[in-house]
């Protein structure tokens, strides 16, 4: 419950990327004094500048009986919404609030996997999210939850498949707003970068043991590291690259978390695997503010 209440902003990725607005949301526990398995929480999502919450809603969350590594949340409609703006500087309003007066949103559900340490994903299942809003069919939705922060990523889709709103690249990064900002600031992992990973593979079938193996690890979505693209290309536009070329692209939240999953004494034996079988260049490169 810990990585999910506080408070939250993207004001960093907005400066970054000009695709993105500065979104903040505010996440309070309510009814801590229940004796059932069940948390609650009250989300409370704003746009800068905006005259009233894009999103209200009330989330439970309880552990899965059958995995102690699934934690699964519903949501639920808030009676009169516009009553509760603000409530999540009195978490206590809720009090006057029962169980009964609130409407599960059918569908949405999601189930949060640690995949870390201080790390879980989850994500709404297929189009089961029904979602008229712009034409939409039906929404999918995925969440990060790491120390730093949460990943939302909200899309809508109409009954063909096709994305008629939310972001197409990637979801928002909302960084947890902390009371000593300041103290945080140096070991902030706020600046994205990529790692470039470019050479030759010799040996592919033996290969697939050093693949596998860091799949298995988790190493990647524990220090925060997603891939953008990876061969086979799509399309050569120019040259001739021979057969053994192999190009990865991954992003991670900062060159420090790089550095983390570089130096991992896992990692070192994971890498004993290629050993002769394929020679890389690695390079850690800049993100590059993104403008239209």
């Amino acid at each position: 419950m810990a990585l999910q209440v506080g408070d939250f902003d993207s004001s960093r990725q907005a400066r970054l990327d000009t695709r993105y607005q500065v979104a903040r949301w505010h996440i309070v526990e309510i009814w801590p004094e229940r004796a059932d398995a069940e948390r609650w929480v009250y989300v409370e999502s704003w746009m800068e500048g905006a005259e009233s919450p894009y999103l209200q809603r009330i989330a439970s969350f309880v552990e899965d009986g059958a995995d102690p590594a699934v934690i699964r949340s519903t949501r639920y409609r808030l009676p009169e919404p516009s009553g509760w703006v603000g409530a999540w500087r009195e978490p206590g309003r809720f009090a006057a609030l029962s169980r009964e007066a609130l409407e599960a949103v059918s569908g949405c559900g999601v189930a949060f996997t640690r995949t870390g340490s201080d790390r879980f994903e989850g994500g709404t299942a297929g189009s089961a999210c029904a979602n008229a809003w712009r034409g939409a069919a039906y929404t999918v939705s995925t969440t990060v939850l790491d120390e730093a922060g949460l990943d939302n990523w909200d899309r809508g889709f109409d009954g063909q498949g096709r994305q008629v709103w939310g972001p197409a690249e990637r979801g928002y990064r909302l960084l947890r707003v902390r009371p000593d900002a300041d103290a945080d600031a140096a070991t902030a992992c706020e600046d994205p970068v990529r790692l470039l990973v470019w050479g030759s593979i010799a040996d592919r079938e033996r290969f697939g043991a050093y693949v596998g193996a860091l799949a298995r690890s988790g190493l990647y979505a524990e220090n925060g590291g997603f891939y953008e693209a990876r061969t086979p290309a799509v399309t050569v536009l120019e040259g001739e690259p021979p057969a053994g070329r192999a190009v990865l692209i991954a992003q991670f939240p900062c060159r420090a978390a790089v550095q983390r999953f570089w130096n991992d004494p896992r990692y070192a034996e994971i890498k004993k695997l290629r050993e002769g079988i394929a020679e890389f260049e690695v390079m850690v490169l800049p993100s590059v503010p993104y403008q239209p």
